[in-house]
């Protein structure tokens, strides 16, 4: 026998902490990860590699670690724009109170000097007429008393129901005209424990 035959094997991933070849691991971004599929941010496919069993739970593994890490970002990012949201709302609550308090003092000086209108250095400040609001209080009352042509008729809308043309196809097999079904692959799909 020789003396030159390698008995060292590869490390496998610690899943307590994420080690390869003995170095902390940062999620595919070293050099060493190209045996994962990823080399300083540019990926890497060997077609000649065959994977076993064992590297696609390690590719599992390393996959419910990045999932994990997005989510703790998600979670950080919600948390900060909670936080600005909450200051945003504070500050400009603050802001609206005084302006409101404004517009009420301005409103008060023009109804005491009896004016319409006034046009001032900074600005003009009026009453405008409104349109009076009509609001429809009993509708099944209105629709039975008023004439024609208070009423607006909205036509029925008819759409394709794909749900129903589905079943219409799957139980007859008949393809009705202007519907065209197309056969779609199996979806990969991952799902981690």
């Amino acid at each position: 026998m020789s003396d030159n035959v390698n008995t060292t094997e590869t490390p496998a991933f610690n899943r307590d902490n994420v080690y390869y070849n003995g170095e902390p691991e940062q999620a595919f971004n070293e050099e060493q990860n190209e045996e994962y599929g990823h080399v300083k941010g540019k990926e890497v496919f060997n077609d000649d590699e065959v994977m076993g069993e064992d590297k696609a739970d390690t590719y599992l593994y390393v996959l419910g670690i990045l999932e994990n890490k997005r989510e703790d970002i998600d979670k950080i990012a919600e948390k900060q724009i909670n936080k600005v949201e909450k200051w945003k709302d504070g500050q400009t609550a603050k802001l609206d109170r005084n302006i409101d308090f404004l517009k009420f003092k301005l409103e008060m000086y023009l109804r005491g000097v009896g004016e319409s209108s006034m046009d001032l250095p900074n600005g003009k400040i009026n009453f405008r007429k409104q349109t009076d609001k009509v609001t429809i209080v009993d509708e099944e009352k209105f629709l039975k008393t008023a004439n024609e042509g208070l009423i607006r008729t909205i036509p029925e809308i008819r759409k394709p129901d794909l749900m129903a043309i589905k079943k219409h196809i799957k139980e007859t097999g008949e393809l009705v005209d202007g519907v065209e079904v197309n056969t779609r692959e199996k979806k990969f799909y991952v799902k981690l424990s």
